[in-house]
């Protein structure tokens, strides 16, 4: 009899706020992506401005993908790709994501020996002002190559989507 080898636990986070424009790209990645079925051992989940809240599913999943918004200075909707690791080791020092508390809570989990391996997925905000629901046209125009590359790293884990479900 042939083990059976189950499919890695997923986890897919779109973090930042809608009330703030661009900030909400995580946000409107996670509903782009609802339109798709996966394996049901992937969760796609919008988490908004949540913190230290995400540390208990980081104890359940074994990869964590994290799509938000950040400010690094560069030519609005840029897409950015980086690990836990290249922010911790300062590789990506010139870069910030705008929501301080996802990098404290992702050191809080390496610390607790709870980190998944993580691969975030960021883009250039030209406007994260408060009190607009709708994102730039630069950063609108990076929304589709934003689930693409989500969907092309879960196949690289080993995950795949399943259909994209019918409305």
């Amino acid at each position: 009899m042939e083990a059976f080898e189950a499919a890695p636990r997923t986890m897919v986070l779109g973090v930042g706020n809608l009330l703030a424009k661009d900030d909400g790209i995580g946000v409107y990645v996670i509903r782009e992506l609802e339109h798709f079925e996966f394996e049901p051992a992937v969760t796609v989940l919008e988490v908004g401005t949540a913190g230290h809240q995400l540390l208990n599913w980081f104890a359940t999943i074994d990869n964590l993908i994290i799509v938000d918004c950040m400010d690094a200075g560069e030519e609005p909707g840029q897409i950015f790709k980086f690990t836990a690791d290249d922010v911790r080791s300062g590789r990506s020092t010139d870069t910030s994501l705008h929501q301080m508390n996802l990098l404290e809570v992702l050191e809080m989990a390496r610390a607790l020996g709870n980190l998944p391996q993580t691969t975030i997925i960021a883009v250039q905000g030209e406007d994260m002002t408060p009190y607009g629901l709708e994102l730039t046209s630069k950063v609108e125009e990076a929304l589709p190559k934003v689930v693409s590359l989500v969907i092309e790293e879960l196949s690289k884990i080993g995950v795949s989507v399943l259909t994209l479900k019918a409305d």
